[in-house]
This record gives structure tokens, C-alpha cells and sequence, in this order.
């Protein structure tokens, strides 16, 4: 044993392994309440059955099957387990130190409230009890040491005493005290030693009379140090121990310390409702005991705030992004048809804010092709530009009949001359009239035209029976300027001398008509039954967008429209008739094959889009309100975050990779560095230049260092300034790329792809087996929001399988909150719909276990991304998303990292499988938009290493 061990200690041991650890005939103390039930076994392997194993592995905590953290205290071999071995993800400490429980991680995981990581154990109301406490204390210093010294102690008969007890063996020699038969005066004899019983903690007085720990033993008589009480079983300073303030039993509240035998909060805290909280903090005591924050509101400060990119409007937390009722500030609400988007408010499916509504400026007559731009009556809009119906043409802004017009007489301005009438397109001159100098005369009476065009009567002469002569007109005619003409038949003279007919009209009996069928309106003559401004009667015009067929106004809308308010719409699309006219839908929700509904991601909730992920008044589903102080996080309201994450603004962040939150809350990097073990820094393979990290490989401004600029001509090439690009590489803002992969030139320098799409062969495009619906790259077989074709939305409690919507899913899977699950696997859902597991577990075979054993993340992990993930989307210098999955750079993209897709949720959650969206992404469940990954040629992952990500986070996700 080693030198520090004594002989009163050694005896101690000897003494507790062999006698108060039961079974080798010797009595323990006489201990009160539940401690003198419990008798200490004897040896490793009976320690593990009397205690370990119903106290610590009965729930699998620790037991054989997945023990947390790797540490089965159940199965045989347990010191080759613990002694000297770490403890995992507790910093620099051992498990059991053999011979010193006070620097054993395992002893002080049992006895103290608070130990430096994690929780006392075992978990639960029922802590170990002193006299279990003791037991485990003694079982460490039986150990043996590690070395050959351990073995060679000076002291044989304690040795192979201590060796006795360490095999499990009966020393009933060692537990009878002897009398005191050839020891000094003073000393005592037990067992095989002779003791001073005046000093002997472990035969204190008398043999086998061990001193509680802290004790020391003087002139036969246990007791504290100076200043110390014995409080149970331990020496306690009354004027420091919160447990034993002021005096034994009298514990302090949570959060509260002993401060000269008075309980105190700490400085900065205040005691509210028997607790120590910190005012500027707590959401239920914001400010002042008592004064608790609403649904979703944090306090900051000591003011009630909401989280998570959330504003405080009208007593909720919303968010103004999304929110109709406060889009881009509270209180600014969006029109009737509109949703908002990105802060601002705007129409849906197509649809253009004109004045203060939605229309579609493709159809609409008083909004045709722009706002403002009505087609005139009788015109309706098509394909945004206005036109005629019923064969009519659009001549000078009216709808006209080009075959009977008299001003557009078979094309648009080709008018008649006076008494010419426009038949089937073209004009002619009435009956026994002949088209002289470009108006109609009558050669037999025209002194202009007597006889023949162009013939004229002189002075005195008038024309008559087409003949010049002096004299008077024959009987029934009458002189008009020469011209003998019939008044009851001359257009020119209808009735009476000079008396013209308008175009398009002849007289008869003396009075000026219109063709039949036709009606003189204004200055010419129409047809009541086709013209749209004087359909039926001279001025009863028709609305836009309606025509005139039989004297009647009717719609004449596009095919698939329908005539709403004077405006041709499509039913099927407008959110401000939606399935038919008049049927406006809600704020903030849009039409879809005739049905109002939200947009992708968002719920209804009352007259309300709301996103139930992150929405706290409706948190997973409608009306389900967080309490205060509690966030929403994809879709669960919670009040603390995963072991290894910080709540900073409503939302758990890991502060040793948030690069918004680097090293402690609201500590934001500089733009372009990343967040390195609390430090910001910039990302691998970049270095940090002035105020910008850049690659110093290719950034011609910087090539090899800072500072080192490359002439004009020149590209950086691997650190050097050269004067080419080297094969299959072009010359972009001074770096050698390759544009047929490389997203930010993508072709051609400059030509930077969307984010959701990746260079292939110089063109920017959705990766294989997506397609761009939008602004996103969806998989039409599996998208709920884009099935089989972009837009085409699936019901509520519909899932999208093979390209189709189904209410039912695939073998082996069950529909859960609008998602197939397996619920052998889904930790979200495991065993049940909604049976979510705890940090730290992960489903198998429908029930929620362990995390099963340690994953490598360098020699585990890293090899799947590279193999599935770094060859496309996420690999090279600008990754999709950005989130860069090759080697050095993929845990500081993953752990604690927001989603770019799905800001609300982080992409690996330490300890959390169901809250980790890389493996939403990778099984296809629960997604907020976009495909299934990793896609393309490879397919999914295959469940073997599914289960190692799934093992990877349960256990902390360590950088190991």
C-alpha cells in the first residue's frame, strides 16, 4: 500500500471490509433509522449485487445493456472499469482512486448535493444512505493500488488480512478483539495488532469502535475538529454547512448559503416563495417576487421579453416575420389575401396588391396586365392585356362589330362615307345610289353627278331622270340646289333639302333610318344586340369584363375563371373568393384548389397563421400555451436547456460554437468568423486578416499571409501568387476556381448560385432527386407542401408518398402529427405517437434506453459524411446551407448550430436525439422544408449508421 496509508488506517480498513461490511462475524455500530438495516457485504462482486446493482443499474442507468456514459456497474469486472479510469465528460477527474475515496469521482457522486458534473446519484428522491455511503467509502480503501509496492507493505499480517477481505475471504481471527496479552502498557490488542485505543479512530477506546468520518479519536473518545458538530454521521461546521445551518437540521433553502450559521442568498439574489432566485433573470419573478412574464416571455434585465426572434405585441409574443396581425412591427396588419413573409406583407398565389386588394392583374378588367390598367366596357382581361368577346374587335377603346360598323367597316378606322352603310365588312352605297367623288349620289338627280359621276348641270340647268334640262323638276321631286331629288328617299336630302343621313344609314319616307336590325345611337348606327355600350338600348352599356350577345350583358371570362364582382377570377387560387365569389379567406392564409389554408409550416389557429414550432401561445398545436419563463422549441415548450446548452434570447444555444452567442449570451462574432470553444475565431482553413477571414491558399489579396496582395494578372494558387490558373480552373476575384462546381461562380465568375441549389457542370440546379419549387429544392415524392407537382399542398393528416397524397403511410411506419414515424426507432415518437424520449436515451425496438456505448466522432462519425454528405452538397468552400460537413470543420457546423432551413431548431442538440434536426433531415421526419438527406444516387443512410448518430448525440455528441 502506499506510504500515506497507516496503521490505525490500515486497521480502519481491515476492520470496516472485514466487520461493519458484514459476513466475517464482526458487529457494525449501532447506527439509527434506515442505516442499521443495511449490512456492508464483502468484495467487489458482492457489493455489485447488495448495492450497485438494485441502487444504480435496476433502471439501466448503469446497468449491462446501454449504461449511461459508458460506466456498467452491474457486470462483472469492475475494477478493470473504474480504478484509474476517467470519468467521461467530467473534465480531469478519476472514477476510483484505489485507497481514496475522497478523490474517487465515484465516492463523491454518492455523497455530495451538488458534485462538479451533473447530478448526485442515484437519480431520484432516495440518495444513498450513510451507512451505504460508509460501505462504498471502505470498499475504495480496501482497493489495492496499481503498482508492485502495494503488495510488498511493510505489515504482512495486515496485508494478507486486507488481502483476505479483497478475495472475499472469512478472516473471523481479525473480527474477535484480543486481550491486550503482549502489547505496551496503554495499547490495546485487536486481532492480529496491537492498537492505542486512546488515538485509534478505528478503535477508539475500544476494538472495532470506529469514529464517524471527520472524527479523530483522542483519549478514548471520538469527536469533531474544533468548530465542527457531529450532525448524523458527519462533522459538519454549523456556521458554513447549508445542510446543518446554524444547527443540525436546520437546512437552508434552495439556492441559499450558510453564512456565520445564518442561511443568505447569494449577492445579486433574492429569496422569493422559499427559493433564491436572480430577478434580472427569472421569468417568474422578473423584477421583483412575483411578478411572473407571460406565455413565452423571458426576463432580461428584470423585464419580461420574449425569446427567439420574437416581439412582445399586445400582451404575446409573436413572431413579426411570419405574423399577419404584426407583420414587420406589431400592431402593422396585413390586407385581406395577403400572408407575411420575411417582415412584409404579400399577396399570394400570383396575386398583385392593387389599392388595398389581392387581384390578379391576369385577369382582372379593372387591373389588366398592371394595377390601375382597366380594359374599357365590354372588354375583359386575358393573359393581362384586355380584349372583346363575341367576335367583336377593340377599335379606339370601345368593343365594335367590324362587320356592320359604319366608322370601322371591316378593320378598325375604315369608316363609311355619308350614305354608305357597312355590310359584312364593307361599305356600300343603298339601293339605286352610285359612290361619285367619295360620297353616295343619285346620278338621276345629282346636278353634281347628272347622268354619270362627274357630269354637272350648268347655271339654270337641274338634273333630272338623269338628264340636264331648263326648266322645272318633274312631278314628285323637289329642286335642291339643282337637284331634282325624291325628299322622301335622298339620304342627302331626307325630308328636306340639305338634310343628310349619318353613315350607315339610308332615309325612307322622308326620315333617316338605321339597316335593320340596327338602332342609331348618338352619330351612328349600332346593333343593340351586339354592341357592348348600348347593349339592348342606346347607352346601356355593359361592365368590364362582361360582352353584349342578344341585348343581354353576360360574363365572358377566360375558361377556368369566374366573374366576381365585375372581375374575372380563378376560384380555385384567389384568396379573396376562394371556392366561390365572395368567400374571402383569413389574414395571413392563401387559396388552394379552392380551400383557405396557411402556408407551408404554419397552422390555423383561430383566424391566425401560426407556426406551432416556435409560436409559445400555441405551442405543438393550438391554444397549447407555454407557461413563463418557457420557450418554444420545435414545437415543445421548455424551460431549460440540454446539458452542454445556454438559453440566451429564448432559444438553447451552445456557447462554445454559437457564433451569436460565443462564450456567454448575446456575444457575437465578427462577421465571417465562427465560434470556436467559446472563442471566437474563423473557420478551419481560414485565417483572419484585418476584420475578414479569408483563405489564404487562393485569396489573391492575401496569398500565403495577410498582406501579401498579388499583382494585377496574377491568381493565388496553394498559398502562391502565379501568373495562370492551372488546368480545369478559371480566374475568379483572384483565386483559381473551378466553375463547374464551385457555387459562388457556378459557369462563369460571379454567377453565384441560389443557397439551396449546388453547382453541377456549370449550372446551378437542385441536387438530384430534388426540384426547385420557389425559392426551395423539394423532393415531389415525399414533400407534403409540393407533392408529385410544386403547390400542390396535402390535406391536414396527410403525408406524401411516392408523389401522392395518402392518409395512410408505409408499411411499418404510423401517421403521427402529419408524419410517418417508426415507432421502433423515432425518438419523438417511440413505442407511441407523442412518446417522446428523454435526454439521453434513444429509441430501440419501441422503447427509450440507454445511449448504448461511446461513438467516436473522428473515427466513427466523420467517415459517413465523408462518404454520403462531402462529395456534393456539403463539402468544398461554400457548402449548401452552410453547413460544412468535411473533416476539421463538421462538428463546429453541427453541434449547437441553428439550421439555416429552420432557424427554430438546432442541428445537433448534446444529449437529444428527438431535438436534433440532423436526424430529422436524415430519416425524413419532421422536416421544415427540403429533401431528405443525404439524397441522390446514395439514397438514405442505412440504419446501422443512423443508430451510430443517434448513440453519437444521446452521449453528449462529444469532439472525441
Amino acid at each position: 500500500m502506499n506510504s500515506s496509508f497507516t496503521s490505525f488506517e490500515r486497521a480502519r480498513v481491515l476492520w470496516v471490509v472485514g466487520g461493519v461490511l458484514a459476513g466475517c462475524g464482526g458487529e457494525a455500530p449501532a447506527t439509527a433509522g434506515p442505516d442499521a438495516a443495511f449490512v456492508c457485504p464483502m468484495g467487489t462482486e458482492a457489493l455489485q449485487r447488495a448495492l450497485l446493482a438494485p441502487r444504480c443499474g435496476d433502471t439501466d442507468c448503469h446497468g449491462p445493456r446501454m449504461p449511461a456514459v459508458g460506466l456498467d456497474l452491474v457486470t462483472p469486472g469492475l475494477e478493470r472499469r473504474v480504478v484509474g479510469a476517467p470519468a467521461m465528460g467530467c473534465g480531469a477527474v478519476t472514477l476510483v482512486v484505489p485507497g481514496d475515496p475522497a478523490q474517487s469521482y465515484m465516492y463523491a457522486k454518492v455523497t455530495q448535493d451538488m458534485p462538479s458534473c451533473g447530478d448526485r446519484m442515484p437519480l431520484g428522491p432516495r440518495p444513498l444512505t450513510s451507512a451505504e455511503q460508509a460501505c462504498v467509502a471502505a470498499w475504495i480503501r480496501g482497493l489495492p493500488a496499481r503498482d508492485a509496492a502495494v503488495d510488498a507493505a511493510s505489515d504482512g499480517a495486515v496485508d494478507a488480512a486486507l488481502d483476505g477481505v479483497g478475495d472475499g475471504a472469512s478472516e473471523a481471527a481479525v473480527d474477535a478483539p484480543m486481550d491486550g496479552a503482549g502489547c505496551p502498557a496503554g495499547a490495546l490488542r485487536c486481532g492480529a495488532r496491537c492498537v492505542a485505543a486512546a488515538a485509534d479512530p478505528s478503535n477508539c477506546g475500544a476494538c472495532g469502535r470506529v469514529c464517524a468520518p471527520g472524527q479523530s479519536c483522542a483519549a478514548g473518545a471520538c469527536a469533531c475538529p474544533s468548530g465542527q458538530s457531529l450532525c448524523g454521521a458527519s462533522c459538519v461546521d454549523t456556521r458554513t454547512n447549508p445542510t446543518h445551518c446554524g444547527a443540525c437540521g436546520r437546512g437552508c433553502a434552495p439556492g441559499q448559503s450558510c453564512v456565520a450559521g445564518a442561511c443568505a442568498c447569494a449577492a445579486g439574489l433574492a429569496l422569493c416563495g422559499g427559493a433564491c432566485v436572480d430577478t434580472r433573470t427569472s421569468a417568474v419573478h422578473c423584477g421583483g417576487c412575483g411578478r411572473a412574464c407571460g406565455a413565452g416571455q423571458g426576463c432580461a434585465a428584470g423585464a419580461c421579453a420574449c425569446g427567439g426572434g420574437l416581439a412582445l405585441c399586445a400582451g404575446a409574443c409573436v413572431d413579426t416575420r411570419t405574423s399577419p396581425a404584426h407583420c414587420g412591427g406589431c400592431g402593422r396588419p396585413c390586407l385581406a389575401g395577403q400572408s407575411c413573409a420575411a417582415g412584409a406583407c404579400a399577396c399570394a398565389g400570383g396575386l398583385s396588391l392593387c389599392g388595398t386588394s389581392c387581384v390578379d392583374t391576369r385577369s382582372s378588367a379593372a387591373h389588366c396586365g398592371a394595377c390601375g390598367r382597366a380594359c374599357g366596357a365590354g372588354q375583359s382581361c386575358a393573359a393581362g392585356a384586355c380584349a372583346c368577346g363575341g367576335g367583336l374587335s377593340l377599335c379606339a377603346g370601345a368593343c365594335v362589330d367590324t362587320r356592320s360598323s359604319a366608322a370601322h367597316c371591316g378593320a378598325c378606322g375604315r369608316a363609311c362615307v355619308a350614305g354608305q352603310a357597312c355590310v359584312a365588312g364593307a361599305c356600300a352605297c343603298g339601293e339605286g345610289l352610285t359612290l361619285c367623288g367619295g360620297a353616295c349620289a343619285d346620278t338621276r338627280t345629282s346636278a353634281a353627278h347628272c347622268g354619270a359621276c362627274g357630269v354637272a348641270c350648268g347655271p339654270g340647268f337641274v338634273c333630272s331622270r338623269g338628264v340636264c334640262s331648263r326648266g322645272a323638276c318633274s312631278p314628285g321631286t323637289t329642286n335642291c340646289g339643282g337637284s331634282c331629288v325624291n325628299l322622301a328617299l335622298d339620304p342627302t336630302n331626307c325630308g328636306a333639302c340639305g338634310r343628310g343621313c349619318a353613315a350607315g344609314q339610308s332615309c325612307a319616307s322622308g326620315v333617316c333610318v338605321c339597316p335593320s336590325g340596327q338602332l342609331a345611337c348618338g352619330s351612328g348606327c349600332v346593333s343593340t344586340q351586339v354592341d357592348p355600350t348600348n347593349c339592348g338600348a342606346c347607352g346601356r352599356a355593359c361592365a368590364a369584363g362582361q360582352t353584349c350577345l342578344s341585348g343581354a350583358c353576360v360574363s365572358s371570362c377566360a375558361s377556368g375563371t369566374t366573374l366576381c364582382g365585375g372581375t374575372c377570377v380563378d376560384t380555385r387560387t384567389s384568396a379573396a373568393h376562394c371556392g366561390g365569389c365572395e368567400r374571402a379567406c383569413p389574414a395571413g392564409q392563401g387559396c388552394v384548389a379552392g380551400a383557405c389554408a396557411c402556408p407551408s409550416g404554419q397552422t390555423a389557429c383561430g383566424s391566425v397563421c401560426v407556426s406551432t414550432q416556435v409560436d409559445p401561445s400555441n405551442c405543438g398545436a393550438c391554444g397549447r400555451a407555454c407557461g413563463p419563463g418557457q420557450s418554444c422549441l420545435s414545437g415543445v415548450c421548455a424551460s431549460s436547456c440540454a446539458s452542454g446548452t445556454t438559453l440566451c434570447s429564448g432559444s438553447c444555444v451552445n456557447t462554445l460554437s454559437d457564433a451569436a452567442h460565443c462564450g456567454g449570451c448575446g456575444r457575437a462574432c465578427p462577421a465571417g468568423q465562427g465560434c470556436v470553444a467559446g472563442v471566437c475565431a474563423c473557420p478551419s482553413g481560414q485565417t483572419l486578416c484585418g476584420s475578414v477571414c479569408v483563405n489564404t491558399l487562393t485569396d489573391a489579396a492575401h496569398c500565403g499571409g495577410c498582406g501579401r496582395a498579388c499583382t494585377t494578372g496574377q491568381a493565388c494558387t496553394a498559398g502562391a501568387c502565379v501568373s495562370t490558373c492551372g488546368s480545369g480552373t478559371t480566374l475568379c476575384g483572384g483565386g483559381c476556381v473551378n466553375t463547374q462546381t464551385d457555387s459562388a461562380n457556378c459557369g462563369a465568375c460571379a454567377r453565384e448560385c441560389p443557397s439551396v441549389q449546388v453547382c453541377t457542370a456549370g449550372v446551378c440546379a437542385c441536387a438530384a432527386g430534388a426540384t426547385l419549387c420557389g425559392a426551395s429544392c423539394v423532393d415531389l415524392q415525399s414533400d407534403g407542401a409540393h407533392c408529385g407537382r410544386c403547390g400542390n399542398a396535402c390535406a391536414v393528416g396527410q403525408t406524401c408518398q411516392a408523389g401522392a397524397c395518402s392518409s395512410s403511410c408505409p408499411a411499418g411506419t404510423t401517421l403521427c402529427a402529419g408524419s410517418c414515424a417508426d415507432l421502433r426507432t423515432d425518438n419523438a415518437n417511440c413505442g407511441a405517437c407523442g412518446r417522446a424520449c428523454g435526454t439521453g436515451q434513444v429509441c430501440a425496438a419501441g422503447a427509450c434506453g440507454g445511449c448504448g456505448a461511446m461513438v467516436s466522432f473522428a473515427a466513427q462519425v466523420q467517415p459517413i459524411f465523408d462518404a454520403s454528405c462531402t462529395t456534393g452538397c456539403h463539402g468544398g468552400m461554400r457548402p449548401s446551407g452552410g453547413l460544412a460537413l468535411r473533416s476539421g470543420a463538421s462538428y463546429t457546423s453541427l453541434v449547437g448550430v441553428p439550421s439555416s432551413a429552420c432557424s427554430s431548431r438546432l442541428r445537433v442538440v448534446r444529449g437529444s436525439v428527438s431535438t436534433s434536426y440532423l436526424i430529422n433531415k436524415l430519416t425524413g421526419v419532421g422536416m421544415c422544408s427540403g429533401t431528405q438527406m443525404p439524397g441522390g444516387s446514395g439514397g438514405v443512410l442505412p440504419s446501422t449508421q443512423l443508430d451510430l448518430l443517434r448513440a453519437w448525440i444521446c452521449n453528449g455528441a462529444p469532439n472525441n
